[in-house]
C-alpha cells in the first residue's frame, strides 16, 4: 500500500511552472546598476536561466504571489555547477504567498536553490508553504561561503533535511535573522533519516549570530525504522559558531525516544562553540541540547537574561512585553525594515495542506480577499463526504485549519474549500 502512496507522491509534487518570465525595466545587473524586482514576473525571470545567477538585483516593491499559488516556482540555483552567486536585497521588502513544490528530482528547495559565495540580505517571506523531498530551506537550500543577513521568513517548510533560513551551510555566515514558522517539518516518507532546525537543518564551519527561531516544529516519519536529529536552532552543527540566539515555541515529535535526537537548541554538535544561547524549555518541552542554556518562559521574556550574558540592547535586540509575545526581537523589525501591516489576499485560494503525508493531524490554509461564506470540508477518494471542518461567514485573511483524522482509515482524501460559486480542492495522503 505505501508504495501507491510514493507514486502518488511523484505525480503530485510535479508542478508546471507557466507563469511568465519578464526582464525587469530597470538596472543592467552590474554590481553598480543592480537589476531591479518588482514584480513576482520578474522573480520567475531570474529563476529561469542560470545566465541571470551571477548578477545583483535589489528588490523595489512588495511581490503578492498568491496569484499563481498553484503554479509553484523554481528555485534560483540547482546544483554546485549551476547555483546563485551574485548579491539579492530586498530592501526590507515582503514577498507573500510564495508557494513552492519541488519536483522529485529536484535535490535543493528554497527561494534559492543552492548558492555560493553570495550576499542575501533584506528579504522577508511571508506565507511561504515549501515541500520538498531534500534538502528544503525556507530562504535556501544549500548554501557554501555566502553571507546572509537581517531576513525573516514565516510560513509551512517541509523536507527531510528542513531548515527554517537554510537546509545546509557550509562556511555560511547568517546574522540578524528569524523565523517564526506555522510549520517547520522535518518529514520521511522515503529514506530512513530526518534532519531539521529552526534556522539551519545541517550547519559546518559557519558563523549564526543574533538569531532567533519561533513557531511549530515538527518531527514526523512514514518510514519503517527512522532516526532524527532535530534542533531548535539548528539539526546538526560541526565546528560551527552560535552567539546570541534563541528558540522558543512548540516542538511535536512524533517518533519514540529512542529513535533520535531532540534538542531544544542544538540536536548534536561536533565542535561548535555555542555562546550566549538559550531556548524556553516549558514551550518547547525540551530539557536538554548539545548546547545553550534553558530557561523557563518568564525567564526568557526578561531582558536581564540575555544583558547578563551581553546582549546588545542598544543596536541590536529589543524586548517589550506588547510585541513578539514578549520574547527578544532585532532592532531593524521595530524600525519598520521588517514590520509591516499582513497583506490582504487578492484572491481565493485553497493551500496544500501541511504537513503530506501526514499521521493523523494536518493543517489547511486558506485565503479570502473580502467578507464572504466559506465552507471547507473533507471528501474521500470516492467522492463521499467525510466532514465539514468548517461553515460560515469570514473577513477577508488568511485562514488555519487543522483536521484530526485519527477516526478514518490510511487513503487518499480530497479538501474542498467552497467559496460564492467556486470550489477549490486538494489532495490530501494519510498514512498511518
Amino acid at each position: 500500500m505505501k508504495t501507491l502512496y510514493k507514486v502518488f507522491i511523484f505525480l503530485s509534487i510535479s508542478v508546471l511552472f507557466a507563469q511568465t518570465a519578464t526582464p525587469p525595466a530597470l538596472g543592467s545587473g552590474a554590481e553598480s546598476d543592480p537589476y531591479q524586482i518588482a514584480t513576482l514576473e520578474n522573480l520567475h525571470w531570474i529563476s529561469t536561466d542560470s545566465a541571470n545567477w551571477g548578477k545583483h538585483y535589489i528588490q523595489t516593491d512588495d511581490i503578492d504571489a498568491s496569484s499563481s499559488s498553484s503554479l509553484g516556482y523554481l528555485p534560483i540555483g540547482v546544483s554546485s555547477d549551476s547555483c546563485f552567486y551574485g548579491s539579492y536585497d530586498g530592501q526590507g521588502y515582503s514577498l507573500d504567498f510564495i508557494m513552492i513544490i519541488s519536483s522529485a528530482n529536484l535535490l535543493y528547495s528554497g527561494l534559492f536553490g543552492y548558492t555560493h559565495n553570495a550576499t542575501i540580505k533584506n528579504i522577508h517571506i511571508r506565507f511561504q508553504n515549501l515541500i520538498g523531498r531534500h534538502y528544503v530551506g525556507g530562504l535556501v537550500g544549500k548554501d557554501s561561503m555566502s553571507t546572509i543577513i537581517n531576513c525573516s521568513v514565516k510560513g509551512y517548510i517541509s523536507g527531510r533535511i528542513a531548515g527554517g533560513i537554510v537546509s545546509m551551510a557550509c562556511s555560511t555566515t547568517i546574522r540578524d535573522s528569524y523565523t517564526d514558522l506555522m510549520g517547520l517539518t522535518g518529514i520521511n516518507a522515503f529514506v530512513s533519516s530526518i534532519t531539521s532546525g529552526g534556522i539551519v537543518a545541517y550547519s559546518k564551519d559557519s558563523h549564526i549570530s543574533n538569531c532567533y527561531s519561533l513557531g511549530i516544529h515538527m518531527v514526523q516519519s512514514f518510514y519503517s525504522g527512522s532516526s532524527y536529529n532535530y534542533g531548535g536552532l539548528i539539526g546538526e552543527s560541526i565546528n560551527t559558531i552560535v552567539k546570541n540566539c534563541y528558540r522558543a515555541g512548540i516542538t511535536d515529535i512524533s517518533l519514540s525516544e529512542d529513535e533520535g535526537i531532540a534538542g531544544g537548541l542544538i540536536g548534536t554538535n561536533q565542535g561548535s562553540v555555542i555562546q550566549n544561547s538559550f531556548w524556553d524549555m516549558d514551550t518547547t518541552d525540551l530539557a536538554a541540547s548539545a548546547g545553550g542554556t534553558g530557561k523557563t518562559t518568564t525567564e526568557m521574556k526578561m531582558q536581564s537574561t540575555y544583558t547578563d550574558s551581553s546582549w546588545n540592547f542598544i543596536d541590536t535586540w529589543v524586548i517589550d512585553p506588547e510585541y513578539n509575545d514578549g520574547y527578544p526581537f532585532l532592532k531593524w523589525q521595530r524600525d519598520g525594515v521588517g514590520i509591516k501591516e499582513d497583506p490582504v489576499p487578492h484572491e481565493v485560494a485553497l493551500m496544500q495542506n501541511y504537513p503530506n503525508p501526514f499521521n493523523p493531524i494536518t493543517t489547511i490554509n486558506y485565503t479570502i480577499p473580502s467578507e464572504s461564506k466559506v465552507k471547507l470540508s473533507i471528501y474521500d477518494i470516492s467522492g463521499q463526504l467525510v466532514e465539514t471542518l468548517i461553515d460560515d461567514f469570514y473577513q477577508a485573511g488568511q485562514y488555519e485549519v487543522k483536521w484530526n483524522a485519527s477516526n478514518y482509515s490510511s487513503g487518499i482524501y480530497i479538501s474542498r474549500l467552497e467559496n460564492g460559486n467556486s470550489t477549490y480542492s486538494r489532495k490530501m495522503v494519510l498514512i498511518k
